[in-house]
């Protein structure tokens, strides 16, 4: 390689080092998931890829809806991601070390521009037992517009109630005020002439569950 070539790679190499950091960053340990998974969320943190294909400055459309959308689990805080745009992997999927860390990894991409990803990721965490620090997801996701995630989520909670939701309600009562209007809103838009509010998934998933 000529001297231009090999630092022009060595500064795309540095300058996607510095993208990773900053994005691994935002969505990181500190913010995003509860303490105790600090080390488990930054381990799965730095396999994620960005993928630039939106907006080069921000892998976030709105990093966060609004100021106030703190989750609480057993009264510690947390701030999901409104979008991401990570690439999903299924080898880096597989390649995580633990239940735990595939979870992580799973929480994090229900949160993709991608709706197919979305209820992909959903459907992994509602596979057996829910951790009460998937909750928070799968809240924001209640109030999303697509009856694909609405559906399986009712479906999961019939079969198997998450054992710390009534927990987490209690603690997020103005978050589940907020995720219903959303629902509403969206069934107004999208759903009002395919059945009843009464009738709608989404109504039966927060009157039997996410309810204070």
């Amino acid at each position: 390689e000529v001297a231009e070539d090999i630092a022009a790679r060595k500064k795309a190499e540095e300058e996607a080092a510095r993208k990773k950091a900053k994005y691994a960053k935002l969505i990181g340990p500190f913010n995003a998931f509860p303490a105790k998974l600090q080390a488990d969320c930054a381990a799965v943190m730095g396999k994620l890829l960005y993928t630039d294909e939106l907006n080069s400055s921000n892998p976030f459309f709105a990093q966060y809806d609004a100021e106030n959308e703190w989750y609480h689990i057993f009264s510690e805080e947390v701030r999901i991601p409104y979008r991401i745009n990570y690439e999903d992997s299924d080898e880096i999927y597989a390649s995580l070390a633990g239940e735990r860390a595939k979870r992580i990894y799973s929480c994090i991409f229900t949160r993709h521009l991608d709706g197919h990803i979305r209820e992909k990721h959903l459907r992994k965490l509602l596979s057996g037992s829910i951790p009460e620090w998937c909750l928070p997801y799968l809240l924001r996701l209640s109030g999303e517009y697509l009856v694909e995630l609405l559906q399986p989520m009712y479906d999961a909670f019939k079969e198997n109630p998450p054992a710390y939701l009534p927990q987490f309600c209690k603690e997020n009562a103005d978050l589940i005020e907020m995720n219903y209007k959303r629902m509403v809103s969206y069934w107004g838009m999208y759903y009002k002439d395919q059945w009843s509010l009464k009738n709608y998934v989404g109504q039966k998933l927060f009157d039997e569950f996410f309810h204070i």
